[in-house]
C-alpha cells in the first residue's frame, strides 16, 4: 500500500475532531496557517449553508458591519 493510500485509511478512520486537529497542525508546521488553508481549501461546490453565510456576509460587508477580529478569524478557520 502507497503512502498516500496510507494517508487516506487514516484519514478515513478519523472523526471530525481529528480531522480538524490534523488540518491545524499540517497549517501551522507550514509556517504560514493562513496561506496554508487558503491553499488548501477545498474545490467542492459551496453547500446550501455557506451560500446562506456569504449572502449574510455580503449583506453585512453593504452595511460596514462585516469587521471581525483577528481571533475571530483564526477560530473560523480553524487555526486557533
Amino acid at each position: 500500500m502507497s503512502a498516500r493510500q496510507r494517508l487516506h485509511a487514516a484519514v478515513d478512520a478519523m472523526t471530525e475532531t481529528e480531522a480538524t486537529a490534523a488540518l491545524q497542525s499540517l497549517a501551522e508546521a507550514s509556517g504560514d496557517p493562513v496561506r496554508w488553508m487558503l491553499d488548501h481549501a477545498s474545490s467542492a461546490p459551496p453547500s446550501p449553508d455557506e451560500i446562506e453565510a456569504l449572502a449574510r456576509f455580503d449583506i453585512e460587508h453593504a452595511a460596514g458591519l462585516s469587521t471581525i477580529s483577528a481571533d475571530e478569524l483564526k477560530q473560523s478557520l480553524g487555526i486557533e
